[in-house]
Parts: structure tokens; C-alpha cells; sequence
């Protein structure tokens, strides 16, 4: 699958850095920052469903983590489910709105 993450954006940067399944585990390993934590669930969506486009995923790992956030997508130009033209200015709007927000997704 071709990734439409920028290189060198500070998503793409924390995309490589995500923490380990073991440091995700261990308490003395640090609270996880939002992205990270939106990078994870993306990555969850599509390893179950990988006949998702990128966009479609990146949308449903949104949906699932942060379903108040929804609403700011569907039918935006950032509205990366209906087309991965959208997925720049949807990550974009995530890392601004992700790293505002300082809360952990409603999913484990």
C-alpha cells in the first residue's frame, strides 16, 4: 500500500517512532501522546479490514478514537473517507486538532 504521509511532517516522525507493543504496556513507560494513539488505531483498522483505501482508514481511526470529532469531517475538504485527495489536509487538521485536544481516545 503507498502511504500519502509527508515524509518529514511531524506525523510521518512520530508515525516511525511509535512506541513498541511492550512500552505501550509498561506504566513506567510514559503516558502516550494522542497521534501516537491515533497511529496505533490506524494501523489496527487496517490490518482488520486491509481493503480499505488509507483515507478510509485514517478516517475510521478517527470515528473510533475520538467519535466527537467526526462531525468537523464529513463533507469537508478534509473528508479523507470519500477520497484520499482529502488524507494531506485530513492529517494536517489531526495533528492541530489531536495535539489541542490532550485527551486519550474512548477506545482502549
Amino acid at each position: 500500500m503507498v502511504t500519502l504521509i509527508e515524509p518529514g511532517t511531524a506525523i510521518d516522525a512520530r508515525r516511525r517512532s511509535a512506541p513498541t507493543a511492550i512500552e505501550l504496556a509498561s506504566p513506567q513507560g510514559g503516558a502516550v501522546d494522542a497521534i501516537s494513539r491515533y497511529l496505533d488505531l490506524v494501523d489496527e483498522v487496517m490490518r482488520r479490514n486491509p481493503s480499505q483505501r488509507e483515507g478510509q482508514a485514517h478516517y475510521n481511526a478517527l470515528r473510533m478514537g475520538w467519535p466527537h470529532l467526526e462531525a468537523l469531517v464529513v463533507a469537508t475538504e478534509r473528508d479523507c473517507y470519500s477520497s484520499d485527495k482529502a488524507l494531506p489536509s485530513f492529517l494536517e487538521w489531526v495533528e492541530r486538532v489531536l495535539t489541542d485536544e490532550g485527551r486519550h481516545p474512548d477506545t482502549p
